[in-house]
């Protein structure tokens, strides 16, 4: 790893002279299949104003207005990744939102053991669930009757409970993440300035992966809610 100065140009602006780190992303494309990518984009770029994440459109709009009506879920920062509070399966936690995560729901190995979710009749123990800096991610998977962030209920997410013993999802002061298999299904706007989130749906197919027989490796739509109080 090494370090470089550079300027990056987002929406037309052009940002000051920034140090970045510089490294070789090749094997994490080469093990997921991905196509190739040159960076990664991150809280300095994002830290000064609006951030909306639109899935539906595969768009980024950087310097956007904080969408009109929407409900704000606050955030605090972890490091640089933003923090909230979310109830998986009726058990609240702190979860961060990790856009980069291509996986829907992740618990941490501490969190998932205290409330029980190893006992889980329809666990799938020590599966390759991703591939990081790291090297492989190895999980348990299940599927969660009831994600909750916000407003919003997301049902029969495919969930994993990380299985590291090291490194960013081995951590003991964080309850987990949740990544863009379920942020997708949804608007994201980020405001750091005010430490807020707004998460609005957009359109997707009907298809439910509530039913607990479908195969977990199965991509499937989720059925959303307005939470109830």
């Amino acid at each position: 790893m090494g370090k470089a100065q550079v300027r990056f140009t987002l929406d037309g602006v052009t940002t000051p002279l920034r140090t970045v780190d510089v490294m070789d992303l090749s094997p994490i494309a080469n093990a997921l299949k991905l196509n190739p990518f040159d960076g990664i984009i991150g809280y300095e770029e994002l830290r000064d104003g609006v951030t909306t994440i639109d899935y539906e459109t595969s768009t980024i709009r950087f310097n956007d207005r904080w969408p009109a009506g929407s409900t704000s879920i606050p955030f605090t920062l972890y490091g640089t990744i933003p923090l909230i509070h979310a109830t998986i399966d009726g058990v609240e936690g702190r979860f961060l939102i990790d856009t980069g995560d291509r996986s829907a729901v992740t618990l941490y190995e501490t969190f998932a053991r205290k409330h029980g979710f190893f006992a889980r009749p329809d666990l799938q123990n020590h599966v390759i669930t991703g591939w990081g800096l790291g090297g492989p991610i190895h999980s348990a998977l299940f599927r969660a009757s009831s994600m909750r962030v916000g407003t919003h209920e997301v049902r029969g997410v495919v969930a994993r409970i990380s299985l590291q013993k090291s490194g960013a999802f081995a951590v003991t002061d964080v309850d987990g993440s949740i990544g863009g298999a379920l942020l997708k299904h949804f608007a994201v706007s980020f405001d750091y300035v005010h430490g807020r989130i707004a998460l609005r749906d957009v359109p997707v197919a009907s298809e439910s992966c509530e039913d607990a027989r479908a195969p977990l490796s199965q991509e499937c739509q989720y059925e959303r809610h307005a939470a109830s109080p």
